[in-house]
């Protein structure tokens, strides 16, 4: 309620001095037409800057719309506008009660990210999405821009306007034109809205100066000289405009939820690939679909999915920690996964994707069960569980997920042919392992207990041997297995 009633009173007189120590009048940088600013009051994030300072990130749900083209051309046919998420972000000054704004662009560079973008704030990207955070001041005066890959910041952007394209710089930087786009809410002609949105785009050609990597906990000045002068001055707010309506912030980089928590590098990159399996689709049943199994990790919006690796003292292969746990810092629930260190040095490259796999079902089941008690894919798996008489979850989530073998087997054969660096290993054969944690559930007298599923579906008691057999060599790396050594 500070934040607001600061805003409704000052959102008038928000606008850049004519002078300052934070702002150049005679710079060129990317100005657009002012846009009105509506913040969604009712969802917000709270967060700090590693200095101390206090930010609140709402939502801007505004008819106008800033665009890279670049983001455009990445999306062909489709409503960028619903796809990309522009923020205002009040800083606390640490001088005074007030809450300096910025305004917060993200644009998603591929599908992955762009089913990543329910909930992304400025602390909290995804360390798989990939995109570009713009930020500008409250009246649209470009201010920085980040280009991410994977969660980490490879370059900084900064813009001028075309007159600038000769611009000199320093340090590893580098200048090029782009076309940048912005919308209006008013319908124009079909040359100005060639997406049928009922909106009017405006274009101009810019330049875009790119440095290398990130600019460090704080944004030095010098870093890009435009003739010899600094093009952007970032001000303290504390200097020359003590009595300004509106003072630009100083801003933090971005941070990353970092959700791959792995030591083992094998694991780590094997762990990634999965997360972005946007190449994997599924034909299973004649349907062109995304593969289920991906589709329950990227559709889980509202939670992270944390994998770790330490020493079991079940012997398992891996675990799906049963509680939920809420990180404050986040904003989210958390699954954790944690797999075995003697499992990662031994298994196959397979082996632990498929477990990976395996696992991440697992999380699925119990963020279902969280988020939607009452739902009727929970209810159905609670009746299943009464209906064949399991006492426990873990019985209950085995003998389930055996419709999800096929889906497991075509994910792994997909996923060996982009990464897996096996070739002639029958299609059947992912099928077969996919089995693995669903095939037997103890051993007693010497003969092993199987799961009701695999039972059921898998009749012959040689089958059952020889399937568990391959999951086995796999897990073990032994001679008879077709995966590489991870």
């Amino acid at each position: 309620m500070k934040v607001r009633e600061w805003f409704e009173e000052n959102k008038t007189n928000l606008r850049l001095p004519e002078r300052g120590s934070n702002y150049r009048a005679d710079a060129q940088e990317l100005i657009l037409p002012f846009f009105e600013k509506e913040p969604d009051w009712d969802k917000f994030h709270h967060y700090f800057f590693p200095d101390g300072r206090e930010v609140y990130e709402l939502s801007l749900e505004n008819a106008e719309k800033y665009f890279p083209k670049s983001f455009i051309d990445s999306f062909p046919n489709q409503d960028v506008s619903k796809i990309m998420i522009q923020n205002i972000m009040f800083i606390k000054n640490s001088n005074g009660d007030r809450f300096d704004p910025l305004i917060a662009r993200y644009y998603p560079s591929d599908e992955y990210s762009k089913n990543k973008m329910k909930g992304i704030a400025y602390n909290r990207i995804n360390e798989y999405w990939s995109g570009r955070v713009d930020i500008f001041t409250y009246d649209e005066h470009h201010f920085v821009g980040f280009l991410v890959n994977d969660g980490k910041i490879e370059e900084t952007v900064r813009y001028g306007q075309e007159e600038n394209i000769n611009a000199r710089t320093l340090g590893d930087c580098r200048s090029v034109t782009r076309e940048v786009v912005w919308t209006s809410g008013s319908p124009g002609p079909i040359s100005e809205d060639p997406l049928g949105l009922g909106v009017t785009f405006h274009s101009i050609i810019i330049a875009e100066t790119i440095c290398t990597g990130s600019m460090g906990e704080l944004p030095p000045t010098g870093t890009l000289y435009i003739d010899g002068e600094y093009y952007y001055e970032f001000g303290t707010g504390n200097e020359g405009c003590s009595d300004c309506n509106y003072i630009i912030p100083i801003i933090s980089n971005p941070g990353s939820i970092i959700l791959n928590q792995l030591t083992n590098p094998c694991a780590s990159s094997i762990f990634k690939q999965l997360m972005k399996a946007s190449i994997l689709k599924s034909s299973i049943g004649n349907q062109n679909q995304t593969n289920a199994v991906v589709q329950l990790l990227q559709n889980a919006n509202e939670f992270d999915f944390i994998v770790q690796n330490s020493n079991i003292a079940s012997g398992a292969n891996a675990q799906t920690i049963p509680g939920i746990f809420f990180n404050t810092q986040t904003g989210k629930n958390e699954v954790t996964i944690v797999f075995d260190n003697d499992y990662l040095e031994n298994a196959t490259k397979l082996s632990i994707a498929r477990t990976f796999l395996h696992e991440a079902i697992h999380a699925y089941l119990l963020y279902i069960g969280y988020i939607d008690p009452a739902g009727s894919f929970n209810l159905g798996l609670v009746n299943y569980g009464a209906s064949n008489g399991y006492t426990n979850a873990n019985e209950i989530h085995h003998n389930f997920m055996a419709q999800y073998v096929q889906a497991i087997g075509y994910s792994l054969f997909t996923w060996n042919n982009y990464y897996g660096g096996t070739s002639n290993i029958p299609r059947s054969y992912f099928d077969e392992i996919s089995w693995g944690g669903l095939s037997a559930k103890d051993i007693q007298n010497g003969q092993y207990v199987w799961y009701d599923s695999f039972k059921a579906l898998i009749e012959v008691e040689s089958e059952r041997l020889r399937v568990h057999q391959n999951i086995t060599n796999e897990n073990d790396d032994n001679d008879q297995a077709k995966g590489t050594p991870c």
